[in-house]
């Protein structure tokens, strides 16, 4: 879930095998900043209608929050980055230093995904049950063992990073790469369930399949459960996959991957919004 990989290159190429402003020069260099360009204009608007409509003593927004400005961070990292890196001569150091930025990103990035998780299995689902027992002991649990794997796969990474000796970094890579493949399940298996709760929540409980607190459920089924596979798919690939991925897919990836996560995003935002304020909504959850 930590990765390193530049995958916005054609087949055969990397960023050193060609001039640095030639290199900022290919469409598909130019096309991934156009990407996190939007998306980071995307998030900043998201995250000014938090700010202007959220209750500040609310501790449900919390992760929420946290999930969105760690998405905004990573973003403008990625966005100043590329841009500097294809477009200076530099040193095989300042290239280290380069990947290393991108390897924070990634940390950032992995815990933007962790809060956001949070958010959809406890302040989500736990609404949508009207506070189930069972559901909050299994949500909370569930968040509970993928934070832990989190923890361990981000420490196991910044180990790897920090290994001066070659033989290390591989044994850590394999370890790396299991935690990776892992989350990445956890992940894909904990949205899934949660789709599974807010299409039962749909079905039984009428008030949910009208307005815009259905328009909201649906945008996260689909969101969650399109970033779930997408993120199993992506890792299982990129792991064992025979062929390196084109260019052309790579974008695909990337816009997916960005408009998946402001979906579910947004649709967490409303559908707790939606219970927190409206009586008929909010009596139903008491």
């Amino acid at each position: 879930m930590i990765s390193q990989r530049d995958d916005t290159l054609p087949t055969g190429s990397t960023a050193s095998s060609m001039p640095k402003c030639y290199a900022f020069k290919l469409g598909v260099i130019q096309a991934q900043v156009a990407l996190i360009a939007v998306f980071t204009i995307v998030y900043l608007i998201a995250l000014s209608i938090f700010i202007r409509r959220i209750p500040r003593q609310e501790k449900a927004w919390i992760p929420l929050v946290i999930s969105l400005v760690l998405a905004i961070v990573h973003a403008i990292i990625n966005l100043v980055a590329t841009p500097i890196h294809y477009c200076s001569t530099q040193t095989y150091a300042q290239e280290e230093k380069y990947w290393l930025i991108l390897f924070a990103a990634g940390c950032i990035h992995l815990w933007a995904v962790v809060f956001l998780v949070a958010t959809i299995m406890i302040s989500v689902c736990k609404r949508l049950t009207r506070n189930n027992r069972w559901m909050v002991i299994l949500a909370s649990g569930y968040v509970g063992v993928y934070t832990i794997l989190s923890i361990a796969s981000t420490a196991i990474a910044i180990r790897t990073q920090i290994a001066e000796n070659i033989s290390s970094r591989v044994s850590l890579y394999g370890v790396t790469n299991s935690l990776a493949i892992t989350q990445a399940a956890i992940v894909a298996a904990g949205m899934s369930l949660a789709v599974l709760v807010m299409g039962v929540s749909m079905v039984k409980q009428a008030h949910f399949r009208r307005g815009a607190i259905s328009i909201a459920i649906i945008v996260l089924m689909v969101s969650s459960l399109g970033y779930g596979i997408l993120q199993l798919v992506d890792i299982v690939t990129s792991i064992y996959g025979p062929i390196r991925r084109t260019s052309t897919l790579s974008l695909v990836y990337l816009a997916l991957y960005r408009a998946f996560f402001i979906g579910c995003w947004l649709g967490a935002y409303y559908v707790v919004a939606i219970l927190e304020k409206d009586p008929v909504y909010k009596s139903s959850n008491a």
